[in-house]
């Protein structure tokens, strides 16, 4: 049996790393590559580069016949340029350009590293459409498409009067889920809940932005905190409108509905969506500014933009990744 190994950076908190792993489970033997290291006290600088150091060695000495390594960050693979064994280069972020953005020598060296492991690569992945397209400009390999759809057992445990009981809201829900970082525009969120006082704004996540928003947020925006994922569900069921106020880091976008797992859970339900910072896709609606914004909520909460097409890993992204792995083999 084929010995599959997948190596990411913190690896158990990669909802993609564990989703891959499922499906090539069914067919291969797969295990995935546990950190050794994982010092953070050294500070921001020294400990990164212990831990990267301490997962390339172990990616260079591991037995396996496939290496499947994740992008973002790539330097934990340098030492797998040098590896004969099948290399399957997944690449899931534009990491280069986000972190060429703060360090311009870093960014280089970092999309120089991205250059060669693809090149090196015996099977090419990428999470969606526009990091294909990509990949292949510069390698002229065939690469699969596996995006970031929620698997079929995503599904509401309660029902949605059960919910909103819960929640305690008497009116429309406009909802965001994920992470409270620099990755979303909070204050258009802020902003928009400040126009529609009508509309009762749910925000589900944690992380370094909830004190700011705890002290900013108007009265009809309610922040729940961390929700587990298995729960998550229910209140995407419950909402009658879903929001991924995405920052734009570059001037063209990289990220669509396939790639951001919010999105495509938000989807999963035929929630509409108002989003931005994302590409072009008919699964949601992309606006720019509060006008904009304020205004895509209003109409979404009035039937007038299209819901989204559900679509889930077990129909899209795991026979894409058999297909992927079957042209390893052959």
């Amino acid at each position: 049996m084929l010995k599959v190994v997948l190596a990411a950076q913190e690896p158990r908190r990669a909802v993609r790393v564990e989703m891959v792993k499922r499906s090539l489970s069914k067919r291969f033997g797969v295990r995935i590559l546990e950190p050794l290291a994982n010092i953070r006290r050294l500070g921001k600088v020294p400990s990164a580069l212990l831990r990267y150091s301490t997962y390339a060695l172990q990616e260079g000495l591991v037995d396996c016949d496939v290496l499947h390594l994740f992008s973002s960050p790539d330097f934990i693979h340098l030492l797998s340029l040098l590896r004969r064994v099948n290399i399957c280069y997944d690449y899931r972020s534009n990491y280069a350009e986000k972190v060429g953005l703060e360090y311009r020598w870093l960014g280089g060296f970092a999309a120089s590293l991205e250059q060669k492991l693809a090149i090196r690569a015996d099977l090419l992945i990428s999470v969606n459409d526009i990091l294909a397209s990509r990949l292949k400009t510069f390698t002229g390999k065939k690469v699969y498409i596996v995006p970031n759809y929620p698997s079929r057992s995503f599904r509401a445990k309660r029902s949605r009067d059960e919910t909103l009981k819960e929640l305690e809201v008497d009116g429309p829900i406009a909802l965001f889920v994920g992470g409270l970082t620099y990755t979303y525009d909070f204050n258009l969120l802020i902003k928009a809940a400040s126009r529609l006082k009508e509309v009762w704004f749910i925000i589900i996540g944690s992380g370094p932005l909830y004190e700011y928003l705890k002290k900013r947020a108007p009265p009809n925006m309610l922040l729940l905190g961390w929700k587990p994922h298995n729960e998550v569900a229910d209140y995407i069921q419950a909402a009658d409108v879903c929001l991924a106020p995405i920052r734009r880091y570059t001037a063209k976008p990289v990220s669509n509905d396939q790639d951001v797992w919010k999105v495509s859970e938000y989807a999963a339900f035929a929630k509409p969506i108002v989003a931005t910072g994302l590409a072009q896709s008919k699964q949601y609606l992309l606006v720019e500014g509060v006008d904009e914004f304020t205004r895509g909520i209003t109409d979404a909460l009035t039937g007038r933009i299209p819901k989204p097409e559900p679509r889930f890993w077990e129909d899209y992204s795991e026979p894409s990744l058999y297909e992927a792995y079957a042209s390893l083999k052959s």
